[in-house]
């Protein structure tokens, strides 16, 4: 069916109707007005234009036409087109585009290497395997910038020698920790020694007292073999010690265990299975004996440990005198 156009001659509304509403009164949808279309002013819309024909499809662009793969740039890693002559970013130079699109096939061994050699640094063997991590990637990372076709792994070494860097005063303050460490344990091994070696006098000094309270305060080497003790047996040396305390320390084998008498830091010493066993091999202490060593004289030395410098006095009593410490060669 045709259609016509005309005009509201109210508000001026283009109104399109069919062909027979101008012989007949319209209304206008917009504002409401009644009126008989004027038709010197009636429009015909221009006949229907063909439909288009069918385009043909594009034809496939030539190979050399179609988008390429991008490569990476061998210097700087941006990606660029296979046909660039140089890189945009950092103007190095593409020899072959067609060869670079291929796998990258350079040699990254020694970077690979100095990283693994940087964190094993890091975290187990320090310096050890540092060094050489900072060998290896100076190495590797001067060939990636001199012959970057034939190299790759620039980056990977820069991280490998900074590992490298990085595990060297680190291993130096762990070597430093350690030592501290053990002079602090070697000091704590030496109090103890020293604590355990005075407990071994007082213990020496209290079985002569209690010995001593059975025969009228004597000390056993100044009382005859007659009556338990051992003055027939002692002799002494230029210094006063006994020359074989073991027959004395035998007869207070009912208040003494034979293992005290080894100075815990006296490694030249080992300790006797039991008393009938006993001989100057078993014994650390230097014993003192006279007849001026009784309950009588408390502050006179009855026994010396030359080890740690230990004195032990008549009354029980334990001091330090470096004065009877030997050389630390018998330590």
């Amino acid at each position: 069916m045709n259609q016509i156009r005309f005009d509201c001659p109210g508000c001026g509304q283009t109104i399109e109707a069919p062909e027979e509403a101008q012989f007949e009164r319209v209304k206008c949808p917009t504002c409401q007005h009644e009126f008989f279309p004027d038709k010197t002013r009636l429009v015909r819309p221009a006949p229907a234009a063909p439909p288009p024909e069918t385009a043909s499809p594009a034809p496939t662009p030539p190979i050399q036409q179609r988008a390429m793969k991008l490569m990476n740039c061998p210097a700087c890693g941006l990606q660029i087109s296979p046909q660039a002559k140089s890189c945009p970013g950092c103007g190095h130079p593409v020899a072959n585009s067609f060869v670079s699109s291929t796998p990258d096939t350079r040699k990254r061994g020694g970077a690979v290497s100095s990283l693994v050699l940087g964190i094993l640094s890091l975290f187990c063997f320090g310096i050890l395997t540092g060094i050489p991590a900072i060998i290896l990637g100076h190495k590797a990372h001067g060939r990636a910038r001199k012959l970057p076709a034939q190299y790759a792994g620039g980056g990977v070494a820069i991280a490998g020698f900074i590992l490298g860097y990085i595990s060297i005063p680190l291993s130096l303050v762990f070597g430093l920790y350690l030592m501290l460490q053990k002079e602090e344990m070697d000091d704590s091994s030496r109090i103890a020694r020293i604590i355990n070696s005075e407990n071994n006098l007082k213990q020496i000094g209290f079985a002569f007292r209690i010995w001593a309270g059975d025969h009228d305060d004597q000390y056993p080497f100044n009382v005859s073999q007659a009556q338990g003790g051992t003055r027939e047996l002692c002799e002494q040396d230029s210094d006063g010690f006994e020359k074989n305390p073991a027959p004395t320390f035998m007869v207070l084998s009912n208040e003494l265990s034979p293992r005290i008498l080894v100075c815990p830091g006296d490694k030249t010493k080992k300790e006797a299975a039991d008393f009938a066993s006993l001989t100057a091999i078993n014994i650390s202490y230097q014993l003192r004996t006279g007849t001026n060593i009784d309950n009588y004289h408390p502050w006179e030395i009855l026994a010396v440990d030359p080890i740690n410098g230990l004195v032990l006095h008549c009354d029980g009593t334990v001091e330090r005198d470096f004065h009877y410490k030997k050389s630390a060669t018998n330590q």
